[in-house]
């Protein structure tokens, strides 16, 4: 049921309204996970020791910079640490089923989020609907980018994931061949329409990873041939169907998201200009958000602190709708909400995450947990512009350590190979 309550906050219109179940599930699954991890012992000692001190690190800049936000700053990072742990607690038998649980649950849920998407492209339809004075949802075309349920970068994000776990279904459930492959054809489709760039170099990296290493049993010319034609088709679609945007809506490269708040505020550190998210647009909130970071070094603002602390460094945009607290890359959004401290724990909790998922793919002949952590490698290149595995109430951030932690679970299966395979307890 967290899981669940996760997938469906994927839709952000609809929190607010799941919000206290959220977070009462948060605290019970956590309660519930450390319990029955207490005294079991694992082989990979050093996963353990460095995600606790990288929530360690958290729970100090939260403490140092309590303010107004402590419950709020808490209930992130234990919710951090709640997704996580719910896959380490199970036996193997259990640990599959809860991937495959929610393989199954998420072909269901992007299904629907692509026809409804698609629907919205082939009607014209676009509008706004407003939650108070705040935008709650944008539906159709809006600056040549399609909008639906999800944003263009949560849903093109989505459709990736949805594809990868179609691959790791159609492994077990070779029986339902024709409805994975349907829905992979309206993910690629969806995927083409959102111009993502962060979720198109999430695709790229797990096209890799699948086609160069997880079926490496495959003849090397095969290999190329369909890794040369898989990009080749992923490019063509992902350029030529602006041509399609342009025919249903007016149609901006780069979207422009909000204007300037004043036209004659130049700010602190930058001119008036409009606020967009091609690069350049990106590269002023880096900086900004660089120079927010150096005013408190050591423990940062707290998460829930850093909107309050916005204004003196970003006064000419919108910021509180337009970033939300975050500064599209993870670890600037980590340096400024906890510091050095926090960032150099995060950083090196990330690279042992990657460095034993490589090792794994490259040496391990179980292809269902090097498609698990391919998934969860492919999730790394995105964070240099997206700020979404942490401090984040949406799915996308379950989805992450959900993979994270069933890797970690397939890990402990292949350092125990021989010994004692069935079981983690």
């Amino acid at each position: 049921m967290f899981c669940l309550l996760g997938i469906i906050n994927c839709l952000p219109v609809v929190y607010d309204w799941i919000k206290p179940a959220y977070q009462l599930a948060t605290m019970m699954v956590f309660l519930i996970t450390s319990w029955l991890l207490w005294g079991k012992k694992y082989r990979d000692k050093h996963f353990i020791w460095l995600f606790a001190l990288f929530l360690g690190t958290q729970f100090l800049a939260t403490f140092a910079n309590a303010r107004s936000h402590l419950i709020g700053n808490l209930v992130h990072i234990v919710f951090v640490m709640s997704i996580c742990l719910i896959t380490l607690v199970g036996d193997k038998e259990v640990g599959e089923k809860l991937v495959k649980w929610l393989a199954i649950c998420l072909q269901f849920f992007s299904f629907a989020c692509s026809v409804f998407a698609l629907a919205l492209a082939v009607s014209g339809l676009s509008t706004t609907l407003y939650y108070g004075k705040h935008v709650a949802l944008r539906l159709g075309f809006h600056g040549g980018r399609l909008f639906g349920l999800l944003n263009p970068n949560g849903g093109a994000l989505l459709a990736v994931i949805s594809m990868t776990l179609a691959v790791y279904l159609y492994r077990h459930y070779p029986q339902y061949k024709k409805a994975l492959m349907t829905n992979m054809a309206l993910q690629f489709i969806y995927f083409s329409l959102q111009q993502s760039r962060g979720a198109l170099l999430c695709a790229m990296t797990v096209l890799f990873l699948l086609t160069a290493f997880v079926f490496k049993k495959e003849r090397i010319r095969q290999q190329i041939l369909l890794l040369m034609t898989s990009f080749l088709l992923l490019f063509s679609a992902y350029f030529m169907t602006i041509k399609v945007a342009e025919k249903y809506g007016e149609f901006i490269r780069s979207e422009s998201i909000e204007r300037l708040e004043s036209a004659d505020d130049e700010g602190e550190y930058g001119e008036s200009r409009e606020f967009s998210v091609k690069s350049g647009s990106r590269s002023q909130i880096w900086v900004r958000a660089l120079k927010m970071g150096q005013k408190q070094p050591v423990f940062g603002y707290g998460f829930r602190n850093i909107k309050p602390n916005m204004a003196k460094f970003f006064k000419t945009f919108k910021m509180k709708e337009a970033l939300g607290g975050g500064f599209h890359n993870i670890f600037l959004t980590v340096f400024v909400a906890s510091g050095m401290l926090g960032l150099v724990s995060f950083i090196v909790l990330l690279a042992y995450i990657a460095f034993s998922f490589s090792k794994y793919i490259l040496l391990s002949d179980n292809v269902d947990g090097k498609i698990i952590m391919a998934l969860a490698l492919a999730y790394l290149p995105v964070q240099l512009v997206e700020s979404i595995i942490m401090y984040s109430p949406s799915g996308f951030n379950i989805i992450f350590w959900f993979l994270v932690g069933i890797g970690f679970y397939y890990n402990e299966l292949w350092m125990r190979e021989g010994k004692n395979s069935e079981t983690l307890s």
